[in-house]
C-alpha cells in the first residue's frame, strides 16, 4: 500500500533569487517494511528526483547534488517542492511509516552589487599645505 504528501512550492520569500539546496533532515518512524521515500523537484524540472528512502526510526539526512571530490555541491533552485511517498506491506496493517519532521537546509545566493575603487593620493598638497603640515595639526 502507498500514499504520498506533496509540500507545495517553497521559494524562501525570494522568488527571483537563486538558492542552493544543501540537505534535508528527516525524522521518522520507519522500518524495512514501512518506508518513506523523499523526493524533490525544482522550478526547472517537471519530474521528482529521489533523494533516498528512510528505512529505520530516527533521523536520516539526505544531501543534494552529485558528489565530486568528496564534496556535495547542492542543487540550485528558485522554487523547490518535496514529495514524501509512504509505503508499507499490504498484509501488515500495524506497520505504517510516520513522518515526524523534515528540516530543509539551503543557502540564499544574493547577487554581487557593483563596487568602485577610488585611488586617492594622500601625499599631494591640499588646501595649500603639504601632507606633513596636515599631520602636525
Amino acid at each position: 500500500e502507498s500514499a504520498y504528501l506533496d509540500t507545495g512550492e517553497f521559494d524562501a520569500g525570494l522568488t527571483s533569487y537563486t538558492k542552493i539546496a544543501n540537505a534535508i533532515l528527516v525524522r521518522a518512524k520507519a522500518s524495512r517494511t514501512a518506508t518513506i521515500e523523499v523526493s524533490y523537484r525544482t522550478s526547472s524540472t517537471t519530474g521528482f528526483t529521489s533523494l533516498g528512502i528512510v528505512t529505520s526510526t530516527g533521523e536520516t539526512q539526505f544531501l543534494f547534488g552529485t558528489e565530486a571530490d568528496g564534496i556535495m555541491p547542492g542543487t540550485s533552485f528558485k522554487t523547490i517542492e518535496f514529495r514524501f511517498d509512504f509505503y508499507r506491506d499490504a498484509g501488515d496493517v500495524s506497520a505504517a511509516p510516520i513522518l515526524e519532521s523534515a528540516v530543509f537546509s539551503y543557502l540564499k545566493l544574493i547577487p554581487a552589487y557593483h563596487s568602485y575603487v577610488a585611488k586617492i593620493d594622500l601625499q599631494a598638497p591640499y588646501a595649500g599645505k603639504s601632507d606633513n603640515e596636515h599631520k602636525s595639526m
